[in-house]
């Protein structure tokens, strides 16, 4: 589970994440452990788009394996990543195995080759809309 499933509603989180226990009457010996498990994975998704992920892959399969791991594709969530390989033509991408989408640009359009360069780091934020990033 990532950052971008918990919910903005503070008492609907207290199981959103099996990992950090933050439920009512808690022990108070299991609090320590909830916020260590809810500083490591505010850090993963801190790396997760802070551009220190590296893409893998082709030219137009590229994947991005994320320290969250499992991102769910819901509109918005984004991932930033250093580019390996510079992008050919109908390049899709795969994060964490989750289906190869279409990286589009501003106007929706397909991404034409050569725009992802190797070496930069690239945003990329999904649109359900468009199924794609």
């Amino acid at each position: 589970m990532g950052v971008w499933q918990w919910s903005q509603t503070a008492a609907d989180n207290d199981d959103a994440d099996g990992a950090i226990n933050m439920r009512e009457n808690q022990a108070p010996s299991t609090y320590n452990n909830a916020v260590r498990a809810l500083m490591a994975m505010v850090k993963k998704w801190f790396d997760d788009i802070s551009g220190n992920l590296a893409t893998a892959g082709t030219d137009t399969a590229i994947t991005i394996a994320t320290n969250t791991t499992g991102v769910t594709l819901t509109d918005g969530v984004f991932v930033r990543a250093r580019i390996t390989t510079t992008n050919g033509a109908a390049a899709t991408l795969n994060v964490d195995a989750g289906g190869a989408k279409a990286l589009q640009g501003k106007s929706g359009t397909a991404l034409p080759a050569g725009a992802l360069v190797a070496g930069m780091i690239a945003h990329f934020t999904y649109d359900s809309s468009a199924d794609a990033w």
